[in-house]
């Protein structure tokens, strides 16, 4: 029988995404020839045949989605299909850094009320010990390489940092930093990642410094469900 516009692009979609280019081809065809304004189905069947190898029918569909004025998130799609179908290869090395200011309102972490009362005994807390508000200055960093090999892997290396720190000295104590390093096999494919990276994460505390080690390897499924899917 024939199938919905919804079905030919989910069948398109798990089609390439098994390797059987052809079927994706015939099934995002098949939709085109029902409704040919369809710029996500275009883009969808010009992977499918850069990935069979046909680049220029992959390079001509890419032209006619760019000559609908896409919005910037898929015009911006459209420029990593034509660098990949160039035979350019996508940034092996990124780096981001960020600086805040976080508003701590109880950095002690102490009782919202400065008596407790235990088997009907009541204590009164001391006032140091009571929720102390201050600002922090928060930083973060983030350094990572990519070094694809194959179709869909990739040896994955990163090394990450954020740390905080009061204005007030009185809350030394409470500074903190973390240094995360990771290095590891992942897997991407249309819809699934698979990450299997061996890491170690390095917590310091307070002042004086008080360290906490810890390694090991975090294994990372991640995928990707849409119950319905915007074709357009």
């Amino acid at each position: 029988g024939e199938y919905t516009n919804q079905t030919l692009f989910l069948l398109g979609l798990t089609s390439r995404e098994m390797g059987n280019y052809s079927d994706a081809i015939s099934y995002f065809s098949e939709l085109l020839l029902n409704d040919n304004t369809l710029g996500r189905v275009k883009l969808e069947l010009a992977l499918a045949y850069a990935k069979e190898g046909s680049k220029q029918k992959a390079l001509d569909l890419l032209e006619e989605v760019k000559a609908t004025n896409p919005p910037a998130e898929v015009v911006e799609k459209i420029t990593i299909i034509e660098e990949i179908l160039a035979g350019k290869t996508a940034k092996a090395w990124s780096a981001s850094i960020s600086v805040g200011v976080m508003l701590d309102d109880n950095v002690n972490v102490g009782p919202i009320s400065d008596t407790i009362t235990v088997n009907n005994n009541q204590f009164i807390i001391a006032s140091n010990q009571m929720p102390r508000p201050d600002t922090a200055l928060v930083v973060s960093a983030n350094l990572s390489y990519v070094k694809p090999f194959l179709e869909k892997l990739a040896w994955i290396n990163s090394i990450s940092t954020v740390f905080n720190e009061y204005e007030d000295t009185k809350n030394r104590p409470f500074d903190m930093g973390i240094l995360n390093i990771q290095s590891g096999l992942s897997y991407l494919s249309e819809r699934v990642r698979v990450d299997l990276p061996v890491e170690s994460t390095t917590l310091k505390v307070g002042e004086p410094d008080y360290f906490f080690v810890t390694y090991g390897v975090s294994p990372k499924i991640t995928y990707m469900l849409n119950d319905t899917v915007n074709m357009g």
